[in-house]
């Protein structure tokens, strides 16, 4: 296994931050630094700081970080904060200025094939730099339990040196993609699609569930029993027991419109119709307008309620829309 003099790490959101937290762990177990971290709120990189205080060294700037570490490990909400960060860090890495230097920039973030191609032109354009991306499927909880599953592509021996410091540190598995770094993106956002439509024939089934008299409840019941894959089970859980809050194990009603947008997008590239994915974006966007920060606030799953309002019914069961069920 390659060994790095500096590992370092950006962004600590619900992804983020157990991902994190799990390597810092590995660190420590291999003897090596602790992990160094930054995070635009830094209240999170406190709190994570607290929970392992030899295991994690916080960090002033994504641009420090450029400066210090070798292998870099990126997890940001969308395209936009992956361009401005992974900008800082090639600040950070040309300031520097150490000749003969290498670091290496692994980004994890669900972004499109032409963000994912346009960081790593501009990182290929620094003198030492490699550029691997490899975003993760699986919700928070697997994050927590570094059981995630990471779609890699980029250059084949970059690919090497980092994934032990991915499987088992955060995850089970890697799936790689090559060296186009377009291709794990676009796989992640095909799967993230599969994810959506079924999120959305849930809704419609759960609904159809309650509305018939035989209940959502005894529904997920037959989803355990026949169907039972781990997004199926918990997302039709999230809907059975109105447990739509975004925070800290959700996906946020905007991520997952961000995400929609990019596989929509990606169909009309390709020619391919996408018509349950249409189906789901209307459905986050009518509950995005429901009240009030609900972009940020509910999981996607929350669609139900959207589907629903169309059928008749309240939007929230017994006027929940939150629990501490899950």
């Amino acid at each position: 296994m390659s060994t790095f003099s500096q590992v370092g790490w950006v962004g600590l959101g619900n992804m983020g931050g157990p991902m994190a937290k799990n390597l810092a762990k590995h660190l420590a177990e291999q003897k090596q630094k602790p992990l160094l971290t930054f995070n635009r709120t830094t209240s999170k990189i406190t709190e994570l700081a607290s929970s392992l205080p030899d295991a994690i060294k916080p960090a002033s700037s994504a641009s420090q970080i450029g400066e210090e570490c070798d292998l870099i490990f990126t997890s940001l909400a969308a395209d936009g904060p992956a361009r401005s960060v992974v900008g800082e860090i090639l600040e950070g890495i040309k300031k520097s200025g150490g000749k003969g230097r290498k670091v290496i920039i692994v980004e994890t973030s669900t972004i499109s094939a032409e963000t994912a191609h346009e960081l790593s032109q501009a990182a290929s354009a620094v003198e030492g730099v490699s550029y691997v991306q490899s975003p993760a499927f699986g919700p928070p909880p697997m994050a927590v339990e570094g059981k995630l599953v990471f779609v890699i592509s980029g250059p084949e021996e970059t690919k090497k040196a980092v994934e032990p410091y991915m499987v088992p540190a955060m995850g089970r598995k890697t799936m790689d993609l090559g060296s186009d770094v377009r291709k794990s993106t676009t796989f992640k956002l095909v799967g993230n699609g599969f994810i959506a439509g079924l999120i959305e024939l849930l809704a419609e089934s759960m609904t159809l569930a309650n509305a018939a008299g035989v209940g959502d409840e005894a529904f997920l019941g037959f989803i355990k029993e026949f169907v039972p894959a781990p997004s199926a089970i918990g997302y039709g859980s999230k809907m059975v027991n109105s447990a739509f809050d975004a925070q800290p194990n959700g996906f946020a009603i905007d991520g997952g419109l961000k995400d929609v947008n990019h596989i929509l997008a990606l169909g009309k590239q390709t020619g391919t119709t996408l018509p349950i994915l249409e189906i789901i974006k209307k459905h986050m966007e009518s509950v995005r307008e429901m009240e009030e920060g609900a972009g940020t606030k509910l999981d996607w799953s929350a669609v139900v309620a959207a589907q629903r309002v169309e059928s008749g019914m309240s939007a929230w069961k017994d006027g929940k829309k939150d629990s501490s069920k899950m």
